[in-house]
């Protein structure tokens, strides 16, 4: 048996795309505004310092609405997701989050943005 391991493989079954917009994240009563980062069809990350969102903390499950600040005229796109990865590096701050439940209208709206933004790059 060799010493060396293999890298692990991605976990990710979609592309992921930058997100240029704004998210409402609801937990427990507190309202947050976070910064998109990027996104895919199952999860997205938001930026934003974790010492700020104390209540964001890993498992917890939050409503999540988000804004495009290009397209003022875009529709919002609001889920459930939870909060996966709570990362406290420098500009890499920010929370992981995996879509729990989503209803149809903004699976459209997010899947018709996403792929607007991957034919794009």
């Amino acid at each position: 048996m060799s010493g060396t391991l293999s890298p692990p493989a991605d976990r990710r079954r979609y592309p992921r795309v930058g997100l240029v917009a704004q998210a409402q994240v609801s937990s427990m009563g507190e309202v947050h505004l976070l910064e998109g980062g990027n996104a895919s069809r199952l999860g997205l990350f938001l930026v934003g310092a974790p010492s700020r969102h104390p209540d964001l903390s890993l498992d917890t499950v939050v409503e999540v609405t988000i804004t495009q600040l290009d397209d003022p005229e875009a529709v919002a796109v609001s889920f459930a997701a939870r909060v996966v990865r709570v990362q406290h590096d420098g500009e890499a701050a920010g929370f992981g989050l995996a879509v729990e439940l989503i209803d149809e209208q903004s699976a459209h709206v997010l899947d018709s943005l996403l792929g607007a933004e991957i034919e794009e790059e």
